[in-house]
Parts: structure tokens; sequence; C-alpha cells
């Protein structure tokens, strides 16, 4: 994410506004006040924050992610977009990233020290689930998730974009093992707890 784009044209919450495109800019980030459609940047690299459906139909053509401002008494809905929102005190340059990541595919970094890092599963972790479904006891009480073959690629592709699953990288300095773990919804809701409810097959 190397711009933001605001194209608002409500005039609430512009305190809470004012404070946000400060946060952006201390970290670098350019910020563009226009129609999106006029924006000149790579349209990967652009998170939109607007109010207005023309921004939202241009968002989904060149696959941008987008934040829709619901203004109060609106009676029209939206969809398509990464998220609603109807105000902007709880927006941070932390949680616009975390939205422009899952908007493009990117794993969520969990929890990271200097010896861990606890991430999202990716498409390139399929040969080390194929090793974690093979070791004895995981196929006790699940099903054969079927990872196999052209077929079981495209399983996996659904697989970890609608089940909870964590990648985990361990070492200091180069990464010396990975790790694919499969934790419950609850478990990965509750992140805090992740140590005594996933399925470790890891000694840290």
């Amino acid at each position: 994410m190397k711009t933001v784009v605001f194209h608002l044209q409500a005039k609430t919450c512009e305190k809470d506004i004012s404070k946000l495109k400060e946060e952006i800019l201390s970290y670098n980030i350019r910020i563009e006040e226009k129609e999106l459609s006029k924006v000149k940047e790579e349209k990967d690299s652009i998170l939109a924050i607007t109010d207005q459906f023309s921004d939202v139909d241009y968002a989904k053509e060149h696959n941008i992610a987008v934040i829709f401002y619901e203004t109060p008494g609106t009676n029209r809905s939206v969809s398509g977009v990464d998220m609603v929102v109807q105000g902007f005190e709880e927006l941070n340059v932390e949680y616009l990233r975390l939205i422009y990541m899952r908007h493009h595919g990117l794993p969520w970094i969990i929890a990271k020290t200097d010896r861990i890092c606890i991430r999202e599963s990716v498409e390139g972790d399929l040969t080390a689930f194929r090793k974690l479904y093979q070791e004895e006891g995981m196929l006790d009480y699940l099903p054969n998730p079927e990872f196999e073959g052209e077929e079981g690629r495209e399983n996996f592709r659904h697989y970890i974009r609608k089940a909870c699953t964590v990648f985990i990288i361990t070492g200091s300095g180069q990464c010396s093992s990975e790790k694919a773990v499969q934790l419950s919804e609850e478990s990965a809701l509750k992140t805090e707890n992740i140590r005594e409810r996933a399925y470790w097959n890891l000694a840290i």
C-alpha cells in the first residue's frame, strides 16, 4: 500500500479524518484527494476511502481495495467493497494495511518475534500441508482434504480462503524450519490463546 486515495463529499467526521491523514503521512504513504479514476498511481498500490458509488464501480473494474464511508441517513446500499464504515475514529494505518492485504490475498502476520513468525497460509504452503496431513493420526477424525494433483491444488486454494489456517516459520536470522498448522475458527479469532488452542506440530 503506497497511496491512500480520499474522495469524500460528506463533511462529517472531519476531525477524525484529519487525524487519520496525519498518521498515514507519518508512514511515508502518499495521499491523493480526488476521484479514483483520475489517480495515476499503479492500481495495485492503492487503497481508496470514498463515499462515491462511481469510485466503487471503478475499483471493481481495476481490482482496487476500497473502504466505503456510509453517510448517515443514506438509503442506498453498497456491495463489492472491502469494508463499510460509518466513522473514522477507529481506523489507523495498521488496519488500513490489513484491509489492503486481505483484498490482494496477502497473508496477515499474526505474531512475530526473533524466533518465530506465525502468518496466514498462502498457496505456496501446499507442500507443507500435504506433509502435515500425512502425519500419523492427522486423519483419524478429519476427512482427507485431497490436496494431490492439479485438482488438489485448486482444493487447497479454496481451503485457505475458507478455513482458518496459519503457517509457522521458526529460527533466528535465516528461517530454519517451517510447519503448517490448522486452527479451529475460535482459536483463529482469539490469537492471544494461539499456543493453547492450535494443533501444534512444532516444539517452540
